[in-house]
């Protein structure tokens, strides 16, 4: 999950059950997510675990796929090597 992406999130708060939101930041080492909530304005900081990915941003899709491009780049260079 990456900013921008948008999450569903599974809080036990009654308040946040199942309700959808941009990410904001995604702390990895802390593995907290900070989502912003369209319908209430709020922002919260919720567990990784208690946010599932619904659809990723353009900009981080054509990241991952520019991304999976070199790794294969490479390995072909890797092959050609051989």
């Amino acid at each position: 999950m990456e900013q921008g992406d948008l999450v569903r999130c599974w809080s036990a708060d009654k308040d946040q059950y199942n309700k959808i939101g941009i990410v904001l930041e995604h702390n990895l080492l802390l593995k907290t997510v900070e989502v912003f909530f369209q319908e209430s304005g709020k922002i919260k900081t919720l567990y990784s675990r208690d946010v599932q990915l619904l659809k990723r941003c353009p900009n981080n899709v054509r990241k991952i796929l520019t991304k999976i491009k070199k790794k294969q780049k490479d390995k072909e260079k890797l092959d050609n090597n051989t």
